[in-house]
């Protein structure tokens, strides 16, 4: 029996390498080099192993993430690494910053306590442009809108970071049901989208439905084999995303009726920086229901443009370019393969956005942040009248 049970697992082990095999070669011969991927298209990423190959800096091994059978994962509650930035590879010491999940689950300072006298409280929900990936806690757009709203005539105002990487508007609207429950915060600004339309075997709804059955960071580790790539290519010419984009209006509004009831003000932010995916269902949705709502990639743009024409952020461009000039040795690319990244170099405007207001195509740099900051504390500022 046992040598039975041997040569079964044996055989079943060839079978699998000879598939992946296959599929490794299927997937080299079906590719077509030179082509020029579509920019707009978003990029497939596993969704658990959210920092990805940026984890760990200094030898930690320390999941930031834990399965959750609501939101399929969540922030691991009191954890604390710190992160290589790959991105850029320097002469001198690499660039890191620290990671602090706090023992609400979530990134930055927790939500203020009753006697806190907080006055106003902004949640900020989104993905990994919300909770800041690569870069460091006080310059994620968070922390930023925190200081801009206390300098400008709101000494007590306090916002909390719930974003999660990885997040789609499917989490965001069960994540958002369980802080109302237990919260009244004046002030909710909405990111999401960047993960929605992600290429999938299963929608959230579905992982959601099935949880238990294999764990994320299991489904994360299949998502990198080559027949799962195979399958993927196969759902994504179906058009299977892992949320749709009926679903992502259906969640919206869902998220921002719930925050209304609560009696809090609702902000929509559009932070998709690479392309415009769901930016006519998000301006449609804002204008049938009189919502405000903030166009990231304009706000980059118009940054960008008083940055060039020496009206804003001289000292800081001057700092940005000493580090290109003097540290950066080599440019990672991450999320896009090379095609898409020649395509956007050869934009003046992305070439000068990924120099200066942006760490790579997706996630905005620590000055990218503070602009989008700006614009969500002028809304709220202008919501809460002079």
């Amino acid at each position: 029996m046992t040598r039975k049970l041997v040569f079964a697992i044996a055989a079943a082990a060839a079978a699998l390498f000879l598939i992946e095999g296959a599929a490794r070669l299927w997937l080299t011969l079906s590719s077509r080099p030179g082509e020029a991927a579509d920019v707009t298209a978003p990029a497939v990423t596993p969704q658990l192993d959210v920092l990805g190959e940026d984890l760990p800096a200094d030898g930690q091994d320390v999941p930031l993430a834990v399965p959750d059978a609501e939101l399929l994962w969540r922030l691991r509650p009191d954890t604390s690494v710190t992160v290589r930035n790959v991105v850029y590879e320097t002469r001198t010491r690499p660039i890191t910053f620290t990671v602090r999940i706090n023992a609400d689950g979530h990134r930055g300072s927790p939500y203020p306590r009753n006697d806190a006298g907080a006055s106003p409280v902004v949640v900020t929900l989104g993905d990994a442009c919300t909770f800041g990936l690569r870069v460091g806690e006080d310059d994620t757009y968070p922390a930023l809108l925190q200081q801009y709203l206390r300098a400008h005539g709101m000494p007590r105002a306090v916002v909390v970071n719930y974003g999660v990487p990885g997040y789609t508007s499917f989490q965001g609207r069960r994540l958002l049901a369980r802080i109302l429950a237990r919260h009244r915060p004046d002030f909710v600004v909405l990111a999401f989208g960047t993960n929605d339309l992600e290429a999938a075997i299963e929608s959230d709804a579905a992982r959601a439905g099935g949880f238990g059955a294999v764990t994320p960071r299991l489904r994360a580790a299949l998502g990198r084999l080559a027949m799962a790539q195979v399958l993927l290519g196969a759902e994504r010419n179906g058009e299977t995303r892992r949320v749709s984009t009926e679903e992502f209006r259906d969640n919206m509004v869902d998220m921002v009726r719930a925050a209304q009831r609560s009696g809090a003000r609702v902000v929509l932010l559009d932070l998709v920086l690479i392309g415009p995916d769901l930016r006519d269902t998000i301006a449609a949705t804002a204008l049938d229901e009189g919502w405000p709502w903030i166009d990231g990639r304009e706000v980059l743009r118009d940054g960008l443009a008083d940055l060039l024409a020496g009206r804003r952020f001289q000292a800081e461009r001057a700092e940005i370019d000493r580090f290109w000039e003097e540290e950066v040795e080599r440019y990672r690319l991450t999320h896009y393969d090379e095609e898409v990244y020649r395509k956007l170099i050869k934009d003046p405007m992305w070439r000068a956005l990924l120099r200066y207001l942006m760490v790579e195509p997706v996630h905005a740099s620590p000055l990218g942040n503070l602009l989008i900051a700006e614009e969500v504390g002028w809304r709220i500022r202008l919501a809460t009248g002079p």
